[in-house]
């Protein structure tokens, strides 16, 4: 004996075929991935390309406005040995919320991967720990 109201029965049942295609049907991955980015994509890329230097100097200044309220703090860095370098002294001059012990965390992403803090933080005893779950594609293993 079914334990489903006729309100639950008539919720799910549309649910199935909503994405236009019966459930058991399998289909090519190109009809379900685009192959390329659509025109807006290339526009907007386009656009974002052609910014001039004030242009991306006043959305500098934007992001940094707007972290204040939340506490961020937005360092411009002119490439990633210095991010790292930046992210290796703040890690040493700052005392853990909780405990005694410092650690780092960090999701895994190619522009994170880029940065090698590992390697830097190893210097300071400071273990780094990422997260694998929320993988942003391939890069180097930490």
């Amino acid at each position: 004996m079914s334990m489903e109201t006729p309100d639950q029965i008539a919720f799910f049942r549309p649910h199935p075929n909503c994405a236009g295609h019966e459930p058991d049907v399998a289909r090519d991955a190109k009809q379900l991935f685009a192959q390329g980015p659509s025109t807006e994509d290339i526009a907007l890329i386009d656009r974002v390309r052609r910014r001039s230097a004030a242009d991306r100097q006043a959305l500098l200044e934007r992001l940094i406005e707007a972290g204040k309220p939340i506490n961020l703090n937005v360092i411009p860095l002119p490439d990633s040995a210095y991010a790292t370098a930046a992210i290796a002294r703040l890690a040493a001059e700052k005392n853990p919320e909780w405990g005694e012990t410092k650690n780092i965390a960090a999701w895994r992403h190619p522009l994170i991967d880029s940065l090698n803090l590992s390697e830097s933080l190893s210097r300071l005893q400071i273990p780094l720990h990422v997260d694998e779950s929320h993988s942003g594609g391939g890069g180097q293993r930490i």
